[in-house]
């Protein structure tokens, strides 16, 4: 495979548990039916799981123990609501014998939705809110017509070590924080201080396809996070290049890589049973979406100030040139033409 590699493929085994008929079918079913909650399954090199989300926040993961066992794990501040309340979710099952813990797990989310403290994954209606409605929309409700689909979540691509991660990402990201550093020096003010020190993460918050084959990488923010409305070019960049290394690497390995995400996705019903993939990967699209879009917001405007000003630092008039911006909230996913 080389230096570089995207699977998010689970095995068949912790597929065949929310698929028809498995042990966990009942929690796909449970996922579906309530708006604030989002699934995403995955792997990397040393891990694969299944999640439930609630808003930004994974309420629980479910990953193997062992070829017949399942742990149920969730973050610190859950497994305590669950341990204060006699709550039993979390744990290790035999996979053929997993209790439906669904009233429970319902009462534990009414619970976390009660608590003021956990607003800010989704009740404050920013983010999480709308990454959860996008995703469940483009997703486990899409139904075919929609213009992509979602096929992963904060999806990465992995590196064989941390030494190749070095070698390959490194030059990249030290690539962008030239374009903070000029963002500094042009004026601090009005772009933020100390940009330089801002850490430039390598995880997509969606991964799309559409039936011609063609790849979105898709950066969500909220209308209120101006600045990082104005910054995505630079996150968006690094995202743009790291997949385009990699097709360059490894198109066919991409290709048969995104056939079975598709198939495996479609076989459990977390996306619309009649969508095909061509196959073939066609062109990378960047995307940016503001949810909940304000058009007296600074952040657009901005957004093309840095859009020109990393043009210019790169030399290179043709830096996000296909990017796609789009506008969502309740009333859809609208295109801005800015």
């Amino acid at each position: 495979m080389g230096k570089m590699y995207y699977d998010r493929i689970i095995t068949k085994e912790s597929q065949n548990l929310i698929s028809e008929n498995g042990s966990l079918r009942w929690l796909f079913d449970f996922v579906t039916k309530y708006e604030y909650l989002d699934f995403l399954i995955g792997k990397n090199d040393n891990l694969q799981w299944i999640s439930v989300y609630y808003g930004l926040s994974r309420i629980l993961r479910i990953i193997p123990a062992s070829n017949s066992y399942i742990k149920v794990v969730a973050d610190k501040a859950y497994l305590e609501i669950a341990k204060e309340n006699n709550l039993k979710i979390y744990g290790t099952y035999e996979k053929d014998k997993i209790i439906n813990f669904s009233n429970d797990l319902l009462k534990l989310i009414t619970l976390v939705l009660k608590n003021s403290r956990f607003n800010k994954y989704y009740n404050n209606k920013k983010e999480g809110y709308y990454q959860t409605m996008f995703s469940r929309e483009y997703g486990l409700k899409a139904n075919g017509s929609e213009a992509f689909v979602i096929i992963d979540k904060e999806s990465v691509i992995g590196f064989e070590n941390i030494e190749v991660k070095n070698l390959i990402l490194n030059p990249l990201q030290e690539k962008y924080r030239k374009i903070y550093r000029e963002l500094n020096r042009i004026n601090p003010r009005e772009y933020g201080i100390d940009l330089s020190k801002k850490s430039i993460g390598n995880e997509l918050d969606f991964l799309a396809v559409n039936s011609n084959g063609d790849i979105f990488l898709i950066e969500f923010k909220h209308g209120n996070n101006t600045s990082g409305i104005y910054l995505s070019p630079i996150q968006i960049g690094l995202y743009y290049d790291i997949f385009s290394k990699y097709v360059n690497q490894h198109k066919k390995y991409f290709e048969d890589t995104i056939i079975q995400i598709v198939k495996q996705k479609k076989h459990i019903g977390l996306i619309p049973s009649n969508f095909q993939f061509s196959n073939k990967i066609n062109k990378i699209i960047p995307v940016l979406v503001i949810s909940k879009y304000n058009n007296k917001s600074t952040g657009i405007q901005k957004f093309k100030d840095v859009l020109k000003i990393s043009r210019d630092k790169l030399m290179d008039s043709n830096f996000l040139s296909n990017i796609q911006i789009y506008s969502y909230d309740e009333n859809g996913l609208k295109i801005l033409n800015v």
